[in-house]
């Protein structure tokens, strides 16, 4: 079997066509902005010791990310997580109103909207419940 016989003639101008246009399609779709939305978790760390999270906390925000269609497409929602850093923190409401800085998207993306946008935390003296 011979196989540059089976190939057509014009084979080298069919490989160069084809990188011509995936690199076109690359460079178009490289910097088109672009916009996603994606549920990302949330995580409470550091609790100082002897406190407890006394209220519902959100499982999930839900994120809309915008950018370079490239890089939404490399953003790989699962390995996102929001840390809440309890350390350091007395007994009481802390807000965190700021998350859209707490979601780690690299930086040539955007978080352009969070929901829910702020976050508060009641930190009790273990044991001790809430009362309304």
């Amino acid at each position: 079997m011979n196989l540059p016989a089976r190939l057509p003639k014009n084979s080298g101008l069919i490989v160069l066509s084809l990188s011509l246009a995936f690199v076109l399609w690359l460079f178009v779709n490289y910097d088109r902005e672009s916009e996603t939305e994606m549920t990302v978790p949330v995580r409470v760390v550091n609790v100082p010791q002897g406190l407890d999270v006394t209220n519902q906390l959100p499982h999930h925000l839900v994120v809309r990310v915008a950018g370079p269609r490239i890089q939404l497409m490399r953003l790989v929602p699962e390995r996102l997580t929001v840390s809440l850093d309890l350390g350091n923190l007395r007994e009481g409401t802390v807000a965190f109103p700021d998350l859209g800085n707490a979601v780690p998207v690299p930086r040539e993306l955007r978080v352009t909207r969070i929901y829910p946008s702020m976050i508060e935390i009641e930190l009790r003296k273990a044991g001790r419940l809430r009362r309304n």
